[in-house]
């Protein structure tokens, strides 16, 4: 027997289907034979997919508003600048590369003498809580510069963040992990000794609202009170304390509710207004007008609105 020889069962009705021959034969475009690449994948759920090529926004040419006269070159942390510092000796190759090592190569400070008046770190680092004693001549440092931290949620790094564990979305990420990752970095400054250890240094928890800092301090006063002394080398003050020194600052979004809450609770020394531009969830162009009606009083409003920030910055009086 040949392979050409092989026929039906007797008595077999079924007619060949002839496939492959577009859509004239009425079975579809592709013949019954399904398409190819990407669509011939279950699940797939990109929309505008450009095959292998370049993506559009790549290859539009970098036209339009150079701040040329104004612009000053901030990013001291670059390959370039790290090779040079490794070949002047100023870091150690074999060594990491850390927050203490960029203090001693002078880093941080030619930044604060470029005009930078503020550094912004993680809430945590990938294996260290900012209460880590490797990061007090970083600390130290800012302090000696009079140069002000502002802690802001790291969504696009590769940090731990809180809430990514537990939810694969990213409106529910975001709602958890801003405050509670505010709320573990002030957990480890307070009560890891960090403002014992660096008296003057200044530092905002950015961008998760006002409202959470009334409670949590009394939180964390519970703590310091029944087991502070569990902490070794810890906290020496009660963490009320360190707020009223000017060491813990916060921002406020401009129609929070209860902001009038805490003004009334600790006052309005140590809380700035943020219009979180250009941010998907912010109020721009109205966040001023709804900052603005809020309910409290022209001094309140006057040192939330921009008195605060110019303290806590360290700017110059207009």
């Amino acid at each position: 027997m040949k392979l050409h020889e092989l026929a039906g069962r007797a008595g077999a009705r079924k007619t060949r289907k002839r496939i492959g021959r577009g859509i004239g034969s009425g079975v579809g475009k592709t013949g019954g034979r399904g398409g190819k690449g990407q669509t011939a994948r279950s699940g797939v759920r990109i929309k505008g997919f450009e095959g292998g090529q370049m993506p559009l926004h790549r290859r539009l040419p970098k036209r339009g508003f150079k701040n040329v006269k104004f612009a000053r070159k901030l990013n001291e942390v670059n390959l370039d600048r790290l090779q040079s510092a490794i070949d002047a000796g100023r870091l150690d190759l074999a060594a990491t590369i850390d927050a203490a090592a960029l203090v001693k190569a002078g880093v941080l400070r030619r930044a604060k003498d470029l005009g930078l008046v503020c550094a912004v770190v993680p809430p945590a680092l990938e294996r260290r809580n900012l209460d880590h004693r490797d990061l007090d001549p970083f600390f130290a440092l800012a302090a000696e510069l009079d140069l002000p931290l502002g802690i802001h949620g790291a969504p696009g790094l590769h940090m731990p963040k809180i809430g990514i564990d537990r939810f694969d979305n990213y409106v529910q990420v975001h709602c958890v992990s801003f405050p509670f990752d505010q709320m573990t970095a002030m957990t480890a400054m307070v009560s890891g000794g960090v403002f014992d250890r660096h008296p003057t240094l200044r530092v905002a928890f950015l961008e998760a609202g006002a409202g959470w800092l009334p409670w949590f301090v009394e939180r964390l006063g519970e703590h310091f009170e029944s087991r502070g002394d569990w902490i070794d080398n810890g906290w020496q003050r009660h963490p009320d304390e360190y707020l009223a020194a000017g060491n813990i600052w916060v921002t406020c979004e401009p129609e929070e509710r209860m902001l009038p809450a805490v003004v009334e609770q600790i006052g309005a020394d140590h809380v700035m207004f943020a219009s979180d531009y250009p941010h998907w969830d912010g109020a721009w162009p109205h966040s001023s007008g709804r900052f603005l009606q809020q309910e409290l009083k022209p001094d309140a409003l006057a040192h939330i609105a921009g008195e605060n920030a110019r303290r806590f910055y360290g700017l110059p009086e207009p």
